[in-house]
This record gives structure tokens, sequence and C-alpha cells, in this order.
């Protein structure tokens, strides 16, 4: 079978094309991996940024679709997979047989530099030119993909997720997916989608009357075992559901559509709540709705802080083996609590992409994240989501038998009351970035003087012994290593009051310790 990759540009399909070759050569199974735009300038005798230069755009993207089809000729009956990775700009047709694979990371939409590729807008910055086309081709990858893999922040390494998402290995992944439209674009490929994801060992495939056409449920009822189906009330017009016999399937009824009255459903759930509504009222809400039935708890309210978001941890911890709490928001700042929860909480999502719900975590973050840790590690900031600490530092903190995640936190959040209640959730220690640096060195004390003084730390943890919060700040050894290691190929007649610093930040009281003699402007 031929699959296309796609994505925005650096997002790491090339290394992720060279990734798949290792995978399948590790299982004995054979494979063809193709770039097409190394397969153009083979074709052309010259690379892409010359074929831009000398003959324009408009001849390149013919020249794109004529060598995908020339591959589809030579390789699209071969009895093994075959990759073909494809420029982020292809505007061509795709084969109808293809399996297309969207190549995605959660920092797609916030822009990228690459010096590397040909510019295509001559005004303006090349970051300036990837946000101009990022809507535009976000749109086209919905519309054409068959499948969305999300890739780690800072995580190019051989490792245990993709073979499992390419359908090499069986998982146990337990979680909860939520099935999308676009799964069911292409009927011959749903078969295989469906029996790939069945081998992940996901426990629950969500069926959303609001998502989904009666067409594709009834598909799913027709293909999905029965054991591992979640029909989800959501639409008070739909009426597909309610012409099951549904004491034969786990299924949810939410609140917002009214009393459970005589009904039994295996989940009740509430989703929307009023201005006027705190998050553990919310709760009481649910609990008063089964009055006292034997009936499973979900609550995926919106939640807007982190006062809010221990009022539904300490909900859950009432009775956690028959509660969810999975909070939501628009911005995707939930996810790290969710994956936290992630084998403490029979019902949970995780998503592939896109997901039903962006404080989902992803495929690859729910499938590397240890099923026994004595406690995490995390990245502090906002915003933290193109941190590469979680997937850089993982294995390190492995072998301290700790989790490493991402925090998103605001600047006027973070006090003593959050501290204690990540703390109670297990946090051990933490990288501290912008907007924090400042912030948290008013509330944790600097374990040396030298640090006290510059007023600003980077990286927080808790004594083992006395259980007290230190705070230090390792970017003044960093740039005092890195500026003697300059300033020695500087020329001698070199005067320390030539250098000038523009912004800075929170490292900026930093490079006031390091460069006593420098301006500095804003």
């Amino acid at each position: 079978m031929v699959h296309l990759l796609i994505g925005h540009r650096g997002v790491g399909k090339t290394h992720f094309l060279r990734r798949i070759e290792a995978y399948y050569r590790e299982f004995r199974q054979q494979v063809i991996c193709l770039d097409l735009d190394t397969e153009i300038e083979k074709f052309q005798q010259c690379s892409i940024s010359e074929i831009f230069r000398s003959m324009g755009e408009g001849v390149f993207r013919e020249m794109e679709q004529d060598v995908l089809n020339n591959l589809m000729e030579l390789y699209g009956e071969e009895n093994c997979d075959v990759y073909i990775a494809l420029g982020a700009g292809y505007q061509g047709e795709i084969p109808k047989d293809a399996n297309v694979i969207w190549v995605r990371r959660d920092s797609d939409d916030q822009g990228r530099t690459l010096l590397s590729r040909p510019r295509l807008v001559k005004e303006g910055s090349g970051y300036q030119e990837y946000l101009s086309k990022y809507q535009e081709r976000r749109t086209r990858y919905i519309s054409i993909c068959s499948e969305e893999f999300c890739i780690e922040e800072g995580f190019e390494q051989i490792n245990s997720v993709e073979p499992l998402f390419l359908g090499l290995t069986n998982g146990s992944i337990q979680g909860c997916l939520s099935l999308l439209p676009e799964n069911f674009l292409n009927k011959k490929h749903w078969k295989k989608f469906l029996k790939k994801r069945l081998k992940w060992g996901v426990r629950y495939f969500e069926l959303r009357d609001d998502y989904l056409s009666e067409e594709m449920l009834k598909l799913a009822l027709a293909t999905v075992p029965r054991s591992h189906l979640l029909l989800s009330f959501r639409d008070p017009k739909a009426q597909f559901f309610k012409g099951l016999d549904l004491s034969l399937f786990t299924w949810d009824w939410p609140l917002e559509l009214g009393d459970i009255a005589e009904r039994s459903p295996s989940i009740v759930s509430l989703h929307e709540r009023s201005s006027n509504q705190s998050v553990i009222q919310c709760g009481r809400k649910l609990e008063r709705a089964t009055a006292g039935r034997k009936i499973y708890l979900k609550l995926a309210v919106e939640v807007h802080d982190f006062q809010e978001l221990a009022e539904g941890h300490s909900w859950w911890l009432e009775d956690p083996e028959n509660r969810s709490f999975l909070p939501r928001s628009s911005e995707g700042r939930w996810q790290w609590y969710r994956l936290l929860h992630r084998e403490t909480m029979s019902i949970n999502f995780f998503r592939e992409a896109t997901g039903s719900q962006i404080d989902q975590p992803t495929l690859f973050q729910w499938c590397r994240f240890p099923k026994k840790s004595k406690g995490f590690a995390a990245i502090l900031g906002n915003p933290v989501v193109h941190s590469w600490t979680p997937g850089f530092h993982q294995e390190f903190f492995l072998k301290l038998d700790l989790a490493v995640i991402r925090i998103p936190i605001r600047e006027n959040e973070f006090t003593h009351e959050t501290l204690e209640f990540l703390q109670a959730l297990g946090l051990k220690a933490a990288a501290v970035t912008s907007p924090l640096k400042n912030t948290v060195a008013q509330i944790i004390p600097a374990i040396e003087k030298d640090i006290d003084q510059i007023g600003a730390i980077n990286t927080i943890w808790q004594d083992k012994k006395s259980g007290k919060w230190w705070g230090t700040n390792t970017d003044l050894h960093g740039v005092q290593q890195q500026l003697a290691e300059a300033f020695e190929k500087f020329d001698k007649n070199f005067s320390w009051d030539e250098i000038a610093v523009w912004g800075g930040g929170g490292t900026r009281s930093v490079l006031k310790q390091a460069l006593p003699m420098a301006r500095f402007f804003s």
C-alpha cells in the first residue's frame, strides 16, 4: 500500500521517513521510503532551490505532480508498504488508492523559520510566510488526510510509539478514542484503519451523534466489536441511537439533554456550566442526577484556572473508581492533568492529532507516559507547547522513576497555593521559563546568594528530607561559560562596553550579572 506523508514545513516528515525505514528493517519487513523533493532533484539534476530560482514555483508544482504520478506507476502495485513524503505546499491530485498520513506537531500553529527552504513570498520574513500559508494548507490537509500522527516536540530518536502507529507492533493503551468524520472518508481504508487501532489496545471507540452521520454510525456499528463501542448522545435532534437496544452497549447520557429519568446509561456526563456555577457544584449536580444509582460519572466542564482545577480534582478523589474529571479549555492547557491520570481514570481519552478535544493527550504522549512513577518533573511557563523538555529529558527522568510533562501557567497563577496543589499531584522538580522566572523567585528562595541577587529562577526542586522547595538559575553558569569561549575568539583590543543587549526577558538580570559593562536596550 502507498502511504503519503503530508504536513507543514519543518514538522519532521523526512526524519520520520528515515525512522520508518529503520522500524521496518528492525521487524524484518520490506518497505520503500521516498522523499518527493529528493526524487525531483534526481530527475532534474539540480536542487529544489535552483528549480525555484530558474523556473519558478508554477513549474515546480507541475514537476511534483508528474514525479508523484511516475512513482505511483512504479511502486503502486508493490507487495510491500511504500511511504512517500510530500512537500508542505504540494497542490496536485492525491492518488485515490493512497493512504494519506498528516504528520503534525502541536506547535504547528506557532510558526517556524526555515533558512534551508526556498522562499515562496519575497516580502516579509520566512516566519511571516509560514503563517500566511498555514491556514490554507491546514484546510487542505484536513480535506485529504486519512490518518493523523502528532510527533512530540524535541523527540526525533527511535521509539516504541511510532512502530505501534505504523501497525508493526501491538499495544495495550486502554484509552478511549473519539472517531471523527475524516476517519470514514475512504471506506476502502476504514477496515485497515480500524484493524490497526484494535491492535493498539483501544478500550472504547467513541461514536458521537453530533460528529458522525447515520451512514458513518452504521458502518462503525457493523465493523467495530460491540465491546469496544461507546455511544455518546450529544445532538438533541439526532434519533439514530434511540432506535438501538441500548442495553447491549456502553453509552453516555449528557445532562445537557435532560435528566436520565427511566434511562439506564453506563455513564452520565456534564460538559457545560453556567457562569455562576462552580466546578464543585457541577459535580454535585451529577451526583443528584444519578440519585445513588451505580452509574459512572464524567465531569468534563470548562475549567478556567488552577483553583477550579483543584476543585474538580477534589471531587474526583471522593470516588475515583466511579468518576472521571476531564477538564476542558479552549487552548488545551489541562492536557497534562489528563495525562497524569492516564492509569487512574477508567474513562479517559487520547487523540491522534486533532481529536474531539484539544485537552486530550496525543497518542505519542499517552504511550510514552510511564505506567508507574514516583511523581513527575515539569516545564512551567506560558506558552510551553513548543518546549523540548518532555521529549529531550524523558529518558533521564525515567531513571529516577519520574514522568516529565509541560504545564502552562500564567504569571498571575503561580502562587503558594498552586505550588501546594502541584506538589500534592506529585511534582518533584521543574524547569521554569518565561514569564515565570521572576515570579517564582518571589515565592521560592534561591539556594545560592549570587542567584538570589539575580531575582530570576529557572530551576526548582523539592528537598527529599525537609520537603522544602529551593531554586537556582543555571542560565548564569551557562552564559558565563559561553561568553568565555566566545571572548577567546574576539579581537584583543575588544572593550566590554562595546557590548549591546536587546531585549532579554527573564534572562535580562542574568545577562546584567554576566555582562556588567554592557548597554541594555528594550
